[in-house]
């Protein structure tokens, strides 16, 4: 058990949105709207942009080098993702950690991964894949090696779109990832507090791929169901460190948080706060 008194607190080192986007630059590859938003996606997702951190429009699209347009027009499809919320006269501000969309997070993705895995495990072309799984499940052992925790997860969310693909409906995981957010930020969260799992999901990680190129959709099933969590009974990941569960708190209401926007609190009408052991993070 952790103590929210004993977790490391960024708050305090907030940085500015200006000195966060040193060093990043928008390329030739996609939309400038496509690049700015992945820029902007992984800052929030990794928390180097804290809850209620103001995103001014002006900071980034000067350190970015960009007009106001795909500025502007990355930070809307931010908050359609609920990344961010847009507040009229005030400004665009990161959105909270929210554990009531945690919780169906974790509900969609196991409801729609187990399906595809299943699927996955049935392609008759699955051995095509190995090579591109093995190769993926080997930078996942350097980077925790390393202690490179963002190239770990790049490699372990890329893993799990490669079985998308073996099933034939990539489009799935693009549907499950932009339900994540909270699942990756508490993730993320998780391992600055030397909590994460890396090295046990890699072994889990490789019981899937061997289930699925073996061709057994029930192994491959049940391997991705205890990679992932079950819905219910013994995994409560987050219910055992209330410390954590504190510090988000601390984490939502550090500063002078804004006025919600008109969408952000209709979206969360109803919602609970509590997190039941939904999913593995």
């Amino acid at each position: 058990m952790i103590h929210a008194a004993n977790v490391e607190d960024p708050v305090g080192d907030m940085r500015s949105i200006a000195e966060l986007l040193q060093g990043h630059s928008l390329s030739g590859e996609g939309t400038l709207t496509n690049q700015v938003y992945e820029i902007l996606r992984d800052l929030v997702v990794s928390l180097k942009a804290l809850p209620h951190q103001l995103l001014s429009e002006l900071e980034i699209a000067e350190e970015l080098k960009a007009s106001k347009t795909p500025v502007r027009e990355a930070l809307i499809r931010l908050e359609n993702a609920n990344l961010v919320n847009i507040v009229p006269k005030s400004g665009t501000y990161v959105a909270p950690v929210d554990l009531g969309r945690y919780k169906e997070a974790c509900f969609i993705r196991l409801s729609l991964e187990a399906g595809a895995i299943r699927l996955a495990a049935q392609n008759t072309n699955r051995s095509k894949y190995s090579g591109q799984l093995s190769a993926l499940i080997s930078a996942q052992e350097r980077a925790v090696k390393d202690g490179n925790y963002p190239e770990y997860f790049r490699n372990d969310v890329a893993l799990h779109k490669v079985f998308a693909d073996m099933a034939g409906i990539p489009g799935v995981w693009e549907a499950i990832e932009r339900t994540q957010v909270d699942v990756f930020r508490v993730r993320h969260l998780l391992q600055t507090q030397n909590l994460g799992r890396s090295e046990q999901a890699i072994q889990e990680h490789k019981e899937i791929v061997a289930a699925v190129l073996h061709g057994d959709p029930d192994l491959a099933e049940a391997a991705l169901v205890a990679h992932i969590g079950p819905l219910e009974g013994k995994l409560q990941t987050l219910r055992e460190r209330p410390g954590l569960l504190e510090f988000i708190e601390h984490l939502n209401e550090a500063g002078n948080a804004p006025s919600r926007s008109r969408r952000s609190k209709a979206a969360s009408k109803g919602r609970g706060g509590k997190v039941e052991e939904t999913c593995r993070v």
